[in-house]
């Protein structure tokens, strides 16, 4: 039994698992991040991760790990864009 029990640890061990948090934004979405209005950010990259309604921001985070044993747990990158909108709609 105990040899099982060390095996599939061993076993789960071996695997890599990469994760993804947030938005997953691809290489083609930040070439062009100079964007005009708010329909056209969401037009480009969603709905935000997160809408702060006092200061009417846009937060989009994206992270993208990489675990390959319990111990090694390796992020590939962290981002979060801010995108401030006025009161036309207009990203400042």
């Amino acid at each position: 039994m105990i040899y099982i029990i060390v095996f599939l640890f061993m076993l789960t061990n071996c695997s890599n698992k990469t994760t993804y948090s947030g938005k997953i934004l691809n290489q083609d979405e930040l070439q062009d991040i100079n964007f005009i209005n708010k329909e056209n950010l969401i037009n480009k990259l969603g709905y935000p991760s997160f809408i702060d309604p006092i200061e009417n921001k846009f937060f989009y985070f994206s992270e993208k790990s990489q675990k390959k044993s319990i111990f090694d747990k390796e992020v590939k990158y962290s981002f979060v864009f801010v995108f401030k909108i006025d009161e036309n709609d207009k990203i400042i």
